[in-house]
């Protein structure tokens, strides 16, 4: 009887380490359980991304669900791969969407750089797919939106179940961020503290895009585009992704549509580009009076 009851905590125990990322497992090793996904407040990372593409492959494969749901789960591996091939915690699943985070359980001072190298991982992927005309995950794209900020983590819940995850503003944002990849026709955007942290990275590329007000909120956030390395297939180069497109913005800000549209007009493909001269072509008189830099986005 002892044995079987073994038997059974130890099946127990491999089926729940299969909610915990490498890294939880590793820091659990020794040390109080309870103690250490305590929820507390600290600062994290977040990752926030969908799968483009999976509505039409679920209402094309309704027939078979199991099969659909194995081709969704084939893209969903390539974005946990990634968030834990960079030590990050996987903190939810949300249907064809998944959450990871750093910065818990142990402290990483490169939280956002890691971040910013699974999010750039899963992009390579998907646009290997394309490329090579992968036979189910060919037609996927990924959205993904990266956020920095105060947040609680650790196990989350109520007293009737838990989970780990986190909790707070960061994840409101990296969830908007990608949805915001829609409108702008880009596949990363970033917040701001990540966009300034990316900045002083010498083998990041990320630009400025532009200041937004997101649904529901009310002040202005600048928000940027991670964009892969120039070597890259599918990548624009750094005279038009910075260079011009930036100087078109510093422009737009200034109230200079003139001069911000004729620069934009030089980059007619880019999408933030496009994005922002739509919203200009809303106001053909110039910028009004009371416009305070954001660019709202109401979808």
């Amino acid at each position: 009887s002892g044995l079987r009851d073994l038997r059974t905590l130890q099946t127990l125990a491999a089926f729940l380490q299969q909610m915990l990322t490498p890294l939880v497992r590793t820091a659990l090793r020794g040390k109080s359980m309870e103690a250490l996904t305590a929820p507390r407040e600290l600062p994290v990372t977040v990752l926030f991304c969908d799968l483009r593409g999976s509505v039409r492959t679920i209402e094309q494969g309704a027939a078979n669900l199991l099969s659909t749901w194995d081709t969704v789960s084939q893209a969903l591996t390539v974005m946990t791969e990634a968030i834990v091939q960079f030590d990050g915690v996987i903190g939810d699943f949300q249907g064809d969407a998944a959450m990871g985070f750093w910065g818990w359980p142990l402290p990483q001072e490169d939280q956002i750089e890691r971040a910013a190298k699974a999010a750039l991982a899963i992009r390579r992927r998907f646009s290997q797919f394309t490329r090579e005309r992968h036979p189910t995950l060919a037609t996927f794209v990924c959205g993904i939106g990266l956020a920095h900020g105060p947040a609680i983590a650790g196990k989350l819940g109520s007293a009737d179940q838990m989970k780990i995850g986190v909790f707070g503003p960061a994840v409101n944002r990296a969830a908007r961020l990608e949805s915001a990849t829609k409108a702008m026709h880009v596949q990363i955007l970033v917040d701001q503290d990540v966009t300034n942290a990316l900045g002083a990275v010498p083998w990041c590329r990320v630009r400025k895009v532009a200041r937004v007000i997101p649904q529901g909120m009310r002040a202005p956030v600048l928000i940027g585009e991670l964009l892969p390395p120039e070597s890259e297939p599918d990548s624009l180069p750094n005279e038009t992704t910075r260079t011009t497109y930036e100087a078109a913005l510093e422009r737009f800000l200034a109230r200079d549509w003139p001069a911000a549209r004729e620069i934009f007009d030089r980059i007619p493909d880019d999408g933030p580009a496009g994005f922002v001269t739509r919203f200009m072509d809303l106001h053909p008189d110039g910028p009004p009076e009371d416009w305070s830099g954001g660019i709202p986005v109401t979808k």
